[in-house]
């Protein structure tokens, strides 16, 4: 079997899988469609090719913008990042992916006890 033979079969499998799935989901048949139609409206399917990034993504004039939660202050971060950093919550250097407090206990034996600071109200 070559790779287009695979890959087509793996295609034809998963497609005879999706309405189970839809249906362990409780999804509906119109569900899934009114679902794929406005992925198709907004741009959220993924684009052609090898990228990873979705059609809004790379033509955003093609598409209408997507509505934006608000986010965090730049305070609430900086407030964040100074507990991260006091907790020792921050990954240490290196190829390792421990945090600081893993990777030298010592030094954060103090602050596990202390209760977290609390938020500032501004």
């Amino acid at each position: 079997m070559n790779l287009r033979s695979i890959l087509t079969i793996g295609v034809i499998a998963a497609a005879g899988l999706s309405p189970a799935i839809a249906q362990q989901q409780g999804k509906t048949r119109a569900q899934v469609r009114a679902e794929l139609a406005e992925a198709l409206r907004t741009g959220q399917l993924l684009a052609p090719g090898e990228s990873g990034l979705t059609q809004q993504q790379l033509r955003p004039d093609l598409f209408p913008s997507i509505a934006m939660h608000p986010g965090r202050s730049r305070q609430e971060v900086r407030d964040e990042l100074a507990e991260a950093q006091r907790r020792g919550d921050l990954i240490a250097g290196g190829e390792s992916s421990l945090t600081l407090r893993q990777r030298f206990p010592a030094s954060y034996q103090d602050v596990m006890s202390m209760p977290t600071m609390a938020r500032r109200a501004d």
